[in-house]
């Protein structure tokens, strides 16, 4: 993980490359924030960060809800306890005494490996477990639906994802994430100067053209996620 991108350093480079000390940038502290935290979001559908939480599942209740932070940018794998892999006892398993009255001779791990096909069948079969999950996208918050009706209580494993902080961006990715940040703030900027037509630095020779440096910026973030779509699937998620 990154541990030099941070937003002082992402100021500083965008101020450099932007001219300045010779031109003063007239972007506030607040405005980066905002489009850092924008870039982010951006870089995190591409490459987010997964983390893991649990759901308390009650006997008879299908419908439940989650916050905005439980969901984060969407839940993408719920996971039941696997019955598979759940502790059998030969005596949970031979109700009828198969294996001590009619075949002795069978060793206890043949009974135990019967007992694990037989609820992978039920498993294949769709009667063992499905879920869905239904986004407010006004507030982020969501409903998970879990199919069929409980018969008994459990707790369900989920993962989701949200956008990465600069620590978790890869310092492979440290570039990216500051030309990103730069191409914005040129459209941004570019905003404000066609506003005042302008703007010249210390010495009254330079002047900033509003329109070309919107165009410049647009230009630049195209090109970057053009480069983003290109990476595609093949870079994995982040796990937080």
């Amino acid at each position: 993980m990154s541990t030099s991108l941070t937003q002082a350093s992402i100021i500083q480079y965008v101020k450099v490359m932007l001219g300045f000390p010779v031109i003063d940038v007239e972007l506030e502290k607040d405005q980066f924030s905002v489009i850092i935290e924008q870039v982010l979001g951006i870089y995190g559908t591409y490459k987010p960060v997964e983390k893991r939480d649990t759901i308390s599942i009650l006997s008879g209740q299908q419908n439940y809800s989650l916050t905005a932070a439980q969901v984060g940018k969407g839940i993408i794998e719920v996971n039941k306890p696997d019955p598979m892999r759940e502790n059998i006892s030969l005596t949970d398993f031979d109700i009828f005494d198969y294996h001590t009255k009619f075949v002795p001779s069978l060793d206890p791990g043949d009974f135990y490996a019967e007992r694990l096909y037989y609820k992978e069948i039920k498993r294949s079969a769709g009667v063992d477990f499905d879920w869905e999950v239904v986004y407010n996208p006004d507030d982020g918050t969501a409903v998970l639906y879990v199919s069929p009706e409980p018969d008994e209580a459990f707790t369900l494993d989920y993962t989701y994802v949200v956008d990465p902080t600069l620590t978790q961006v890869p310092a492979s990715d440290d570039d990216f994430i500051k030309d990103y940040v730069l191409a914005m703030c040129k459209q941004v900027l570019g905003r404000i100067l066609r506003k005042h037509k302008g703007v010249r630095g210390a010495e009254g020779q330079i002047e900033l053209d509003g329109p070309e440096l919107m165009q410049e910026g647009k230009e630049e973030q195209n090109s970057l996620n053009e480069y983003l779509d290109n990476r595609g699937q093949i870079v994995p998620p982040i796990v937080g």
